[in-house]
Formats: structure tokens, sequence, C-alpha cells
């Protein structure tokens, strides 16, 4: 299959090239969005993580599987990785950083606590703006929302929207719920 046959490309780059943080990275991506091998995506992150310890791009997807699995202490260890993609984002408004902190939005949401300080911050991520990249909340979603009152599910369907395509921005905008969340510094 297809499938089968981009998981031997990755596994050839990773035997030419093994010091590739972002090659690991992204094979960790791989394996938690199509193969939802959630184990083997961990050590991949990990080694992304020792090769490249200061990307924030294999920390926040890190964080992204901890929310996709949520077992053992995932959801207890998200607050730690978060702040860690927001020092790294070093005062720059991005995707990733708006990522992390909706990573940070749904685990508060999981857990029964407010959002509010991560909603904060992720509005003036969005003020700010930053150039938008692929990327897909769809496994998140199906995995994390059911949990979550389905009223704020379609309000965390709308930020994630917004997240990734600026021209969702005046929708998000429009919704009485968002109005009201507060700005605060992301950093």
């Amino acid at each position: 299959t297809d499938m089968d046959k981009r998981e031997a490309i990755y596994r050839e780059g990773l035997k030419k090239f093994p010091q590739s943080a972002e090659l690991a990275g992204n094979f960790a991506n791989f394996l938690a969005d199509q193969r939802h091998d959630y184990d083997e995506a961990e050590r991949y992150y990990r080694k992304a993580l020792e090769l490249g310890p200061n990307d924030p791009y294999a920390l926040a997807n890190f964080a992204h599987l901890r929310l996709l699995r949520r077992q053992g202490d995932d959801l207890a260890q998200l607050p730690a990785m978060l702040a860690q993609v927001i020092t790294l984002a070093k005062g720059q408004a991005s995707q990733i950083l708006a990522e992390a902190l909706f990573y940070g939005v749904l685990s508060q949401a999981l857990g029964q606590h407010s959002p509010t300080p991560y909603l904060a911050r992720l509005k003036r991520v969005l003020a700010l703006g930053y150039p938008r990249a692929s990327w897909n909340f769809i496994p998140l979603f199906d995995a994390v929302l059911p949990d979550i009152d389905p009223a704020q599910a379609q309000h965390y369907r709308a930020l994630g929207a917004a997240i990734l395509d600026e021209a969702a921005l005046p929708a998000l905008g429009a919704l009485p719920w968002w109005q009201a969340v507060p700005e605060a510094d992301p950093f």
C-alpha cells in the first residue's frame, strides 16, 4: 500500500541519516497520525528531541501525541512541554506556538480546568499573525472532542480552523464566546 511505501522510505532515510532530528520527528508524525502506533511514535519523538533538544516542532508534536494517547501521566506532562515550546518560540508568533497553546486549551478542557489562560495567549498569537503551514487537527479532534462538552467542542473546531487558515479568523471573531476571551501576552 501507499502507507507501507511511505513507511519504508522513512525507515530507509533514517538508516542513511540516523542523526536527522527532522526526519525522526517527521517519521514520528507519520506513525502517530497515519499508523496510530503511538508507542513507536513516542520512541521517534524522543529520538528527535535527543538529536535536536531545542526543536519546538518535535516538542509540540510530542505534546500532540500525548493528547491523542492520554495514558498514564500524558496530560500531567503537557504543561511543562508546552512551557518549553513557548520558551523556544523566542518571542515570535508562529503556527507551532499557536498549536502548542491550542494543545494547552484542549488539555485544560479535558481536565475540566479553565482553558482561559491558554485561550488568552492564543488570542494574542492569532492577532499578531504568522505564516500558516499544512497541518491537520482531524486525528486530534476525533480523539479529544468526544470527551469535551459538545458546545465547547464546536468552539474548538472553529479555533482550530483559524489556527490553520487565516481566512477562518473573521468567523471565529464573530463568535460571542471568542469575543469574551481576553488577550494576554503569549510569552
